[in-house]
């Protein structure tokens, strides 16, 4: 079976478990790494190395995997093959971060609009599909917010500008950490000039159809680390 080697760039939370993905290091773009359900989530057994650690942001990890099984909504996905991850280097080395560099989105479209929505068609049908997003803005704002059955919910509000205008958005937070830093600290704002840091955005499964996009991951820089932008 084959195996690629990613920088980890979201473990989220998806259906009880996980979902896992990053820059491949061969150039090639994203890789979602997905079990052989259905929806594709990870269970704790899956995102694992051998000693039962478990892969984090920023990780170089090696991912056996058996067959690409893209979406028209997320062509990203590859199934996994069971064996556990292998555990190349923590966390990214300096003269990796330009693989980030060039992956970053500037804006102030991303993921092939300015809303925080998608219907699954729009994706596939895009000269360049994709449900993985790398953005840097100058600021991060994770807040709070009322959930379903008293359960709060956090989400991430952000600006990405171009020379002509600036967009202003408000996704779901599904990074497990900064997600319950949030519910639990109330608002917390990142900044690039303080704390140097990349986000991944990512589309959900379609939802009353849409796909919509979510904050996947929230990853400050190593210190002394700081992105060409």
């Amino acid at each position: 079976m084959p195996s690629i080697e990613i920088v980890c760039l979201a473990n989220s939370i998806k259906h009880g478990g996980r979902c896992v993905a990053g820059l491949r290091l061969d150039g090639q773009g994203w890789l979602r790494p997905i079990s052989r359900q259905v929806d594709g989530t990870l269970a704790y057994y899956h995102y694992r190395y051998a000693d039962s650690s478990l892969v984090r942001h920023l990780d170089t990890v090696r991912v056996s995997v058996t067959k690409p099984r893209p979406a028209a909504y997320q062509p990203e996905n590859w199934v996994i093959d069971g064996k556990p991850w292998e555990l190349i280097a923590r966390p990214i080395a300096a003269h990796q971060l330009p693989i980030l560099e060039r992956a970053l989105v500037r804006g102030p479209a991303i993921l092939h609009s300015e809303t925080d929505r998608v219907p699954p068609g729009d994706v596939a049908a895009s000269q360049k599909p994709a449900s993985l997003a790398l953005i840097a803005p100058e600021r991060i704002e994770l807040r709070k917010t009322p959930g379903k059955h008293e359960h709060p919910r956090a989400r991430a509000i952000f600006e990405l500008a171009s020379p002509e205008r600036s967009v202003r958005y408000d996704f779901s937070l599904t990074d497990p950490y900064w997600r319950d830093e949030a519910v639990c600290r109330g608002p917390i704002i990142l900044s690039q000039a303080e704390t140097p840091f990349v986000a991944t955005v990512s589309l959900s499964e379609p939802f009353e159809g849409h796909c919509y996009k979510l904050v996947a991951a929230v990853i400050p820089l190593p210190t002394g680390m700081r992105l060409n932008q």
